[in-house]
């Protein structure tokens, strides 16, 4: 499912249509994570072929990667694993419905591209997924939550 507000590209850089992403957005919690202690970095909260797309999205910028040259690139770096394009089609939207990665279709003369650009970058995501965590916890427990932060002395 596309996020429904969109609007004309103003500056006629390409003749598609931008999804618009709401300011809001930006500051909800991100849904639909596990956090995994046991992994090290941004696996902590992503999949390994899930990483691979965001940093392949990453890499390219503002100026977009297209659907097609996000599953070749995270496909090319699992090994022999190959990742189904509807669980990549998945995560993605869940990006962009989380105000993570932006969302554009490309008109091209025989057929609509999908192109993909970054609205976080690494930094601003792990902080975001950290944020929620954090408010999931308060809100689970908030009396053991208080305490071991102020055992930490974080506050």
């Amino acid at each position: 499912m596309r996020p429904e507000k969109i609007e004309e590209n103003p500056k006629g850089e390409d003749s598609g249509k931008r999804i618009a992403s709401d300011p809001a957005v930006a500051k909800e919690p991100i849904m639909g994570f596990v956090f995994n202690a046991g992994q090290t970095g941004l696996r902590k909260f992503v999949k390994p072929h899930e990483e691979h797309a965001l940093r392949c999205i990453w890499d390219h910028g503002q100026r977009g990667v297209s659907f097609a040259e996000i599953c070749e690139y995270t496909n090319g770096r699992l090994g022999g694993d190959r990742v189904p394009e509807l669980v990549l089609n998945d995560f993605l939207e869940e990006m962009v419905q989380n105000g993570v990665i932006g969302y554009r279709e490309k008109d091209e003369r025989s057929k609509p591209e999908s192109v993909y650009s970054p609205i976080l970058d690494e930094g601003a995501l792990k902080k975001r997924y950290i944020e929620t965590l954090i408010r999931r916890l308060m809100a689970e427990f908030p009396e053991a939550s208080k305490a071991a932060i102020r055992e930490l002395g974080l506050r």
